[in-house]
C-alpha cells in the first residue's frame, strides 16, 4: 500500500513522491534528506518488523538526531515505510 498526502497543511510546499529502496545507513538518511526538502519519500524494506517500527516513528538504528527526523517526518508525513514493491 503506498501512502499519498495531498491534503496536508503545507501540501503546496511538496515537490513529489520519492522512493527509497532500504532503510539502512544510506536509505534513510537519504530519505530524511530528502523529505526535509519537501518530497514525499516511500522507503521499502523486505523486513515488516522494521516498516512497522518506522512507520511508528522508530529508527532501525542509532544515529545522533535521527530519531527526531524520524518522528517530524512521520508526523508531517513527508516519510513512511512499506514492504511494497515500488514500479
Amino acid at each position: 500500500m503506498y501512502h499519498v498526502y495531498p491534503n496536508t497543511e503545507h501540501s503546496f510546499l511538496k515537490k513529489g513522491n520519492i522512493a527509497v529502496i532500504g532503510m539502512g545507513y544510506v536509505g534513510l538518511t537519504t530519505a530524511l534528506a530528502l523529505g526535509e526538502h519537501g518530497y514525499y519519500v516511500h522507503c521499502t524494506s523486505t523486513t515488516q518488523s522494521k516498516v512497522d517500527a518506522l512507520n511508528r516513528g522508530v529508527s532501525p538504528f542509532w544515529e545522533e538526531g535521527i530519531e527526531e527526523l524520524v518522528i517530524k517526518n512521520i508526523n508531517e508525513q513527508t516519510l513512511c515505510a512499506t514492504t511494497d514493491n515500488v514500479d
